[in-house]
């Protein structure tokens, strides 16, 4: 490094790049997720961290993140399954592993292509490879440990049914449970804290498309040419690209509650889809945001429940670790990649 240059790690994504040291003392925007800050020594990242929601004044203590597989403290009555013999292989953390060195091992002990391996562990959102026979999936599993990547195998039987609960808002949160508006008339459903077994949170990463021709609006101009007279052309020359809304920007919740039949119910909720009214005073001007702050109390509500890593960064102010979705098939894929994750957590607690 240079001795002109600074090291800065932004508060918001923890991104490191490099500035000039003249720009010690001014405001610099993150290369990577565009926040604000103050480039200067330890005084100053911590004032960042304050802006960023990281540690705003008066906010509760920071929430403990609990270990891996810690016992979940409530029963799930499902329904005996029998075993089908066929399995589903998921990676246990939540960052994606290498898809050249999974797929070299599934390719080995199965007859997937080594194309198809990779696609399914490049787009499968931690879901690295379906309809597995039992015994090779064990040994898919102890070789991927000796690899360096940390997975494990689920019966398709034990995997739970979602589905989708119907409701127009999230009105209320109590220490009764989260207060759901199902229609128009103000008709509530209380879904009780002990119900959720886990939840995460997502975003979806649009970026513009490519400039298209808007239709007409073209100018028609005349072109004289000696000899020949005088032509009239039209030149489109007014171009647009897809501007995403502020609906397709905003973040928002997933919540996989208990349901009849030992399935499981999906609550999905965006930021604009809660009332806020709860938080009254808790809502200040340089606080965290009110999705930060709903986040950290259905947390808090949910010890025993399973929440990833991103989920408890968007809990303690870290918005910029969201889970980020970049295609429409992202979200079904981390949602059955979360339900899988839930299931044999509850398996092995229950064992």
């Amino acid at each position: 490094m240079a001795e002109f240059d600074l090291e800065v790690r932004c508060p918001a994504c923890g991104a490191r790049f490099k500035v000039p040291r003249i720009r010690r003392g001014a405001r610099q925007e993150c290369p990577v997720c565009g926040h604000a800050m103050r480039i200067g020594g330890a005084d100053a990242y911590d004032e960042d961290l304050a802006e960023a929601g990281r540690f705003p004044e008066g906010a509760p203590a920071p929430l403990p993140r609990p270990p891996g597989f810690a016992s979940p403290g409530k029963s799930w009555d499902r329904p005996a399954a029998t075993p089908s013999g066929r399995c589903v292989i998921c990676a246990v953390e939540e960052k994606h592993p290498n898809p050249k060195t999974v797929a070299s091992v599934v390719c080995e002990l199965t007859d997937i292509l080594p194309l198809e391996a990779r696609v399914q562990v490049a787009e499968g959102m931690g879901v690295l490879a379906e309809d597995i026979d039992a015994r090779v999936a064990e040994d898919i599993v102890a070789r991927l440990g000796r690899e360096g990547v940390e997975a494990f195998a689920l019966d398709h039987a034990l995997i739970p049914e979602v589905k989708d609960v119907s409701f127009v808002r999230v009105s209320d949160l109590t220490d009764e449970g989260l207060h759901l508006q199902v229609d128009v008339h103000g008709n509530v459903q209380i879904i009780s804290w002990d119900r959720i077994m886990g939840g995460f949170c997502t975003k979806r990463r649009i970026s513009p498309g490519p400039p298209r021709r808007k239709a007409g609006g073209g100018i028609r101009s005349p072109i004289h040419m000696p000899g020949y007279g005088t032509f009239r052309t039209m030149t489109r020359v007014r171009t647009r690209s897809h501007q995403p809304s502020a609906r397709e920007q905003e973040a928002r919740c997933a919540l996989l509650a208990r349901a009849g039949g030992g399935g499981l119910g999906a609550v999905t909720f965006s930021e604009s889809q809660v009332s806020y009214a709860y938080l009254k005073e808790r809502l200040k001007p340089r606080g965290p945001s009110k999705f930060q702050l709903l986040i950290s109390d259905i947390l808090r509500h949910t010890p025993g429940a399973f929440y990833p890593p991103s989920t408890w960064d968007v809990a303690v102010g870290q918005l910029m670790r969201i889970a980020w979705m970049k295609e429409d098939d992202d979200y079904p894929a981390y949602r059955r990649w979360m339900v899988c994750k839930i299931a044999y957590h509850w398996r092995r607690a229950s064992e």
